[in-house]
């Protein structure tokens, strides 16, 4: 069995024979399999430090407080003279008080949640 192969302006048949054919087959296999390798080495590395960051993030999760909390609000402070009367106050960036939740009218509420909703979507 013999396979037929034209070189450029040649009208000649040049044919190859089965153990030739069986040859550049055998030398694309090899080749494949080297390049397979490279590739599979080059890409391990990259595989071991994801892993490594994985644990790492799992770790750091695990060690994160069950119940977060968070600071309470800067507040404005009040200066007082002797007898108790307001001197002066001071607030940093925000003149702040905090009051709860049913002393805020409802549709200053629903307005919050509105909002909040929004920028949310």
């Amino acid at each position: 069995m013999s396979f037929p192969l034209r070189s450029r302006g040649d009208d000649d048949d040049v044919r190859l024979g089965v153990g030739s054919v069986f040859s550049h087959l055998g030398v694309m296999i090899a080749v494949s399999a080297v390049l397979g390798l490279l590739v599979a080495g080059l890409a391990i590395p990259f595989a071991g430090a994801l892993g490594v960051a994985s644990k790492s993030a799992t770790k750091s999760i695990q060690n994160l407080p069950q119940d977060l909390r968070t600071a309470p609000l800067a507040q404005r402070s009040r200066l007082l003279d002797a007898k108790g009367n307001v001197i002066a106050t001071f607030y940093d960036q925000e003149n702040r008080t905090t009051v709860k939740l049913d002393q805020i009218a409802p549709v200053m509420r629903r307005a919050i949640v509105a909002i909040e909703d929004y920028r949310f979507y």
